[in-house]
């Protein structure tokens, strides 16, 4: 750590340590590349894939380009699969559905400045988001996050803009049924209501109130039938309107609707990596051993449980490879179980129906292809990382767990296939785009506050001289502008001190925060391009 961080006590120095404290990601990348530049990190903050992962990853794109096909038409799936064919790295850390979450859009916008070998501009943006989470889970897919406080209610931010009804807060992403013409309207009437009580800024609601009736509102939207379809449609409107004409689009999958085609042929190849992990019974029983209790796994204890129990209650204990789907769209947490010298998966739901899967190559590729299994987490990164060597950027919660998934995996394998145990162990598993944030918003009171991508539109987007600016900020200083979202995130509430909304600030001030651009947004309309570049010059 450089001589200005630690010369600022109760400031940056203080901030920036709780929160790598807490974080090993924060902590590598805080250490490791705190004085380089962002446009320096990004080009060199990913290691190179191992040698095997080209040609095993050539069955992998043609799923990839299908699926991209379905939401964004053939020629953006041509163009991004020959992106990933040239530099196979995929944000994977993102949640599936309308993303206004800060952290991920920063880190999305961060990923699209990666150029391709030979210094090409992307053109696309593939993301993995994970959509077997609920709807009302830290990034929102539920609604909207709206980060422009209102008369200096600090402590509202973000504010959240429901477009679903609670009835839907515990299905997931992957399963809702689309949004609907009185949804939209009822989020209409919600932001009114906001801006009257004074809960978010007029210049955040200005422009959400256009976005709903513009982009999410409109019939060519809402007419989709599926949610994915919508959210991919909402999602790129929002980057049209966030980027300049020619910057790369983001391209928005499910994790597990692309993992779910992988895995459905890969349990039916009896030499692949899923197949040993769930029909080889050593292999299957390490596995087992070795992730329980660990981050994003399962506690089989408590999985055995919830079995027995008359009522599932709500899921807490993770899922063995597979998540059970019931009709309504509520996860199953399963767990193996032996019976008559046969496999299964078994588990209850909330309500206590029990649910029962054999752990058989065609019955599992049946499941898969009818949704009722989606692949967990491991399972995930089975197929993508650990079988095929695709390098799987996480932010700072998978840089703890995907490290831990692949040491257990390759021992596990190591019992019956040594060679492919040490491809395994060549797979990079802590590369991570997180808690970088390259713009800020500046608040009534003149406090930096965290920018969101409807706040950004609200400034007037970023301009190609903004982008380069933002090429040039200190990662530490992206540290420092991104702690106002990040702390809560990675230290438990009980250790954050009273004061920390205004400390976390205050890191960003004392670590050269006028690097950042800062948006000033004002109560008329959106500022002028030439207005806004001055607004952010101090």
């Amino acid at each position: 750590m450089d001589a200005e961080l630690t010369a600022h006590p109760g400031g940056a120095a203080d901030a920036l340590e709780l929160a790598a404290r807490h974080s090993p990601a924060l902590r590598a990348c805080l250490d490791e590349h705190g004085g380089q530049s962002l446009g320096a990190f990004v080009r060199t903050f990913a290691p190179s894939p191992p040698p095997w992962a080209t040609r095993a990853c050539e069955d992998l794109w043609p799923v990839i380009a299908t699926h991209i096909e379905a939401l964004y038409g053939a020629e953006t799936a041509r163009v991004a699969v020959a992106e990933l064919r040239a530099d196979p790295l995929i944000p994977t850390s993102n949640h599936f559905g309308v993303d206004t979450f800060a952290d991920s859009v920063h880190g999305t916008l961060l990923f699209g400045m990666r150029p391709l070998p030979q210094g090409r501009p992307r053109r696309t943006t593939v993301i993995l988001g994970c959509s077997s989470v609920s709807m009302d889970n830290l990034t929102y897919p539920m609604g909207l996050l709206l980060y422009e406080p209102g008369a200096g209610q600090h402590s509202a931010v973000p504010l959240r803009l429901p477009l679903y009804p609670n009835r839907y807060r515990r299905w997931t992403a992957g399963s809702v049924p689309p949004l609907t013409a009185p949804m939209v309207e009822r989020a209409s009437r919600r932001l009114a209501a906001s801006e009257r009580e004074g809960r978010i800024g007029a210049a955040t609601a200005r422009t959400t109130r256009g976005f709903l009736r513009d982009d999410l509102g409109r019939a060519g939207v809402l007419d989709l039938p599926r949610y994915g379809m919508q959210a991919a449609a909402i999602n790129t409107a929002l980057w049209s309107r966030l980027l300049p004409a020619g910057g790369p689009r983001p391209v928005h999958l499910a994790l597990e609707a692309v993992c779910a085609d992988v895995a459905a042929r890969d349990v039916r190849r009896p030499n692949s990596l899923l197949s040993l992990l769930c029909f080889d019974p050593g292999v299957r029983s390490a596995v087992l051993r070795l992730l329980d209790g660990q981050l994003a796994c399962w506690r089989l204890d408590g999985l055995d449980r919830r079995l027995a129990r008359p009522a599932g209650g709500q899921s807490r204990e993770g899922t063995v490879f597979f998540w059970g789907m019931r009709e309504d769209g509520r996860r199953v947490p399963l767990t193996h179980r032996t019976r008559g010298g046969q496999s299964w998966l078994e588990g209850r739901d909330e309500r206590g129906e029990e649910m029962r899967q054999p752990l058989a190559p065609e019955a599992l590729a049946e499941s898969l292809a009818q949704g009722r299994l989606v692949p967990s987490l491991l399972t995930c990164f089975a197929v993508l990382a650990f079988a095929r060597g695709l390098t799987c950027v996480g932010g700072y919660y998978q840089t703890g767990y995907l490290p831990a998934m692949r040491d257990a995996v390759a021992s596990a394998v190591s019992m019956v296939d040594a060679p492919m145990a040490e491809r395994i162990r060549e797979v990079p598993a802590a590369v991570h785009l997180a808690g970088l944030q390259c713009a800020v918003l500046v608040t009534r009171a003149g406090a930096s506050g965290t920018a969101g991508p409807l706040e950004l539109i609200a400034g007037g987007g970023l301009t190609p001289a903004l982008l380069q600016r933002v090429r040039g900020i200190p990662v530490a200083t992206a540290q420092a502008a991104a702690l106002l979202e990040v702390l809560p995130h990675v230290v438990a509430r009980t250790e954050l001190p009273d004061h920390w909304r205004p400390w976390a600030a205050e890191a960003l001030r004392a670590r050269g925060g006028g690097t950042v651009p800062r948006l000033r947004l004002r109560e008329g309309t959106a500022l002028s391009d030439h207005a806004r570049e001055a607004a952010t010059s101090t």
